[in-house]
């Protein structure tokens, strides 16, 4: 670690050491007695571990931070996604390759899960490591704020259709269906809040949200959490609409009262 420190530049230090510790798993198909090959690979699972939580303010900060955007809604769209993210926190220092290490370590978890008793274990870290590097992408690269509100969705799309995918197996949800139905029910309303620095970029997301949880309500699988959040977005869309067409609350209201009636409908 102190070579790399001194021979890298400081966003490259994190992804060195997960390169060596990658090189440590190599010792599992080696002639060395057993204890030091187990030892050589928890070690190797040690750094990845804390590769893992060096990333963690990135992902905190990506996933937390459009909460913000509720206490100033509609106050112009920001130049990029960081704008619109880490506007009161700083940005992680060195976090340029936070998605990098993600994106390995998930595959690493992946691939040494494979075949083994704990194989549906693996496949959910997997998921939740792949999902938090996908998200971080549009913060690191500064996408323009548009793209990064298509991207999230991108994300949702994916998270709710490997739910639908891996739960038509079995008759009960599977570890792997639950996590990805709950990334997709957090980045929806990650989105949402993202969403709410511009008018027309609120009404248009909410409304795409509510379609797609609308039409994943037909799916077996997704359908008990996909109507309430299509109603939660629904709800949220018929708020949104009031004030920008100037309504008084007791007249948004009325339009808040249309969602479950028109849900009953359905």
């Amino acid at each position: 670690g102190g070579v790399l420190r001194a021979s890298l530049p400081g966003e490259w230090t994190v992804p060195g050491c997960v390169v060596c510790a990658l090189a440590l798993l190599a010792a599992d198909r080696t002639p060395l007695s057993r204890p030091l090959r187990q030892g050589l690979v928890r070690a190797s699972a040690a750094v990845q571990c804390f590769a893992v939580l060096w990333s963690v303010p990135l992902v905190a900060g990506t996933v937390l931070g459009p909460v913000t955007q509720g206490a100033r809604p509609w106050s112009g769209a920001p130049g990029d996604v960081r704008d619109a993210v880490f506007t009161d926190v700083p940005w992680p220092p060195y976090a340029s390759t936070g998605p990098l290490v993600l994106a390995v370590v998930a595959a690493v978890v992946l691939v040494a899960g494979r075949n083994t008793a704990r194989s549906a274990a693996a496949r959910v870290v997997a998921l939740v490591l792949g999902w938090a590097a996908v998200t971080t992408v549009p913060a690191v690269l500064q996408l323009p704020y548009t793209s990064g509100l298509v991207g999230q969705g991108v994300v949702v799309v994916a998270v709710l259709g490997l739910a639908e995918w891996s739960g038509r197996a079995g008759n009960r949800p599977s570890p792997l269906t639950l996590t990805a139905l709950l990334l997709a029910l957090v980045t929806s309303v990650d989105l949402a809040f993202l969403a709410l620095a511009s008018e027309s970029a609120t009404i248009g997301v909410l409304v795409s949200l509510t379609v797609l949880f609308g039409a994943a309500c037909r799916g077996r699988v997704a359908a008990p959490f996909a109507a309430p959040a299509a109603l939660g977005h629904a709800t949220a869309l018929a708020c949104a609409i009031g004030a920008s067409a100037g309504w008084r609350p007791h007249d948004t209201a009325l339009l808040v009262l249309v969602v479950p009636a028109v849900a009953a409908l359905v």
